[in-house]
């Protein structure tokens, strides 16, 4: 979910996460457990990998528009 800092209103609500197993079963979108918030960039990118699912996203203009995802064999919790 995405909140406009300036007016309170929710820009953009999905899930985040997945699951490798419902998604085997044809299951998409399910989201997942999360720990972490996101960190953004001067530049408008967003990067957020507080998920149980062990991948790290990227976007420039919300949910619609992941620039991609990387799978981590280590569980990614925080950014510093």
């Amino acid at each position: 979910m995405a909140v406009n800092a300036n007016t309170g209103d929710i820009s953009w609500r999905v899930p985040l996460g997945t699951s490798d197993e419902l998604e085997a079963k044809g299951i998409h979108n399910t989201g997942a457990f999360g720990q972490g918030g996101s960190i953004a960039t001067a530049g408008g990118l967003v990067f957020i990998a507080g998920t149980i699912d062990q991948r790290i996203r990227g976007s420039n203009r919300g949910p619609a528009s992941c620039c991609g995802k990387r799978s981590s064999t280590r569980r990614v919790t925080r950014t510093q």
